[in-house]
């Protein structure tokens, strides 16, 4: 009882210093509790509580090969005591999926999100949500070993039955809706990928308002597939549009909105307007170079890009100095 007691108090400042991001501090407490108290104990359900707790913190701290050590040995627990089939043995391989991605095991992903989605299938059914949920990362994880015609078909199938379960304005099956347009994008077919994030975007503006963050993912994907298209009038129109909406819902320092901004620069080159081109390059870079450093790897990206600029507008000294300042960089 007193060793309950004891770890239990332990667990509770354990989840209390988790909740405030001293995740380092909690992972040694979480550690600490199932090798002093629950490991040789055969307590299996306190066991599962405990690893996945130690799993989620090496998540949050990126060290996604422990996560991995740790997520397994949470599977085999759950196979072992609850059986293959059970939700929470499920849940387990989902999350052993997800962790191969991570780690670039792409095949591995795909063979543990197939398992999953056919138990869930058969335990919970085809139109459960956690069915579907393992149905598109199924197509995610076809999309990632580039085979992008079954990506195609696990994403039009998920659409089709989370609008019949959970109905055409839902935010999952408008994220559905979105991967079916991603998906015919990777198959060169532009067309039908414009065809599905137009109607992708007018269904979230009506549903989630003009200011709403996965409008700006929505106007985002417009622009690109007009990019695709080779329509940069249209693609420069809705960047601009994008790019003053995410000013104003993200604030101009936000990755996304500096994003954005860079894209939008590549849109003016492509129509020609290259002041234009430079001026936004210009502001990301110095914006990049506040928020993300020097050194970085995007903001040498637009460094070179500028430089690149500056020649093709025949302003040799500038891009003279923009190219020297960016392999002094790149040669430290």
């Amino acid at each position: 009882m007193g060793n309950h007691m004891k770890w239990k108090e332990e667990y509770e400042l354990g989840e209390k210093l988790f909740d405030n991001r001293k995740y380092k501090e909690a992972l040694d407490l979480f550690q600490n509790i199932y090798e002093s108290f629950i490991k040789n104990d055969n307590d299996e359900e306190h066991s599962l509580i405990l690893l996945n707790k130690i799993a989620s913190c090496y998540k949050v701290l990126g060290n996604y090969k422990e996560e991995l050590k740790w997520n397994n040995e949470c599977y085999q627990i759950n196979k072992r005591v609850l059986g293959e089939e059970h939700p929470d043995t499920l849940t387990c391989l989902s999350n052993l999926a997800i962790n191969y991605g991570y780690l670039g095991y792409h095949s591995k992903e795909l063979e543990y999100n197939k398992k999953c989605y056919e138990l869930r299938k058969k335990r919970l059914g085809e139109d459960h949500v956690d069915t579907l949920e393992s149905l598109s990362n199924l197509a995610f994880s076809y999309g990632m070993v580039k085979n992008y015609k079954k990506q195609l078909e696990c994403n039009e199938k998920c659409y089709e039955l989370r609008k019949k379960v959970l109905g055409e304005e839902h935010p999952d099956t408008l994220t559905s809706l979105n991967n079916v347009a991603y998906s015919y994008g990777n198959i060169g077919n532009y067309r039908k990928q414009l065809e599905y994030n137009e109607k992708c975007y007018e269904l979230r503006k009506k549903v989630l308002g003009e200011e709403h963050p996965d409008i700006l993912t929505s106007l985002g994907n417009l622009a690109r597939t007009y990019c695709n298209l080779d329509d940069y009038e249209k693609a420069n129109e809705l960047y601009e549009q994008c790019y003053e909406l995410s000013k104003k819902v993200l604030g101009e320092e936000h990755p996304d909105t500096i994003v954005t901004l860079s894209d939008l620069a590549y849109t003016y080159g492509n129509i020609g307007n290259y002041d234009k081109e430079i001026e936004c390059h210009e502001k990301c870079y110095e914006l990049e170079k506040k928020v993300l450093g020097e050194e970085d790897l995007d903001t040498l990206t637009t460094l070179e890009c500028l430089a690149s600029c500056y020649e093709k507008v025949g302003n040799y000294e500038k891009a003279d100095e923009y190219y020297e300042k960016y392999y002094d960089i790149m040669k430290n």
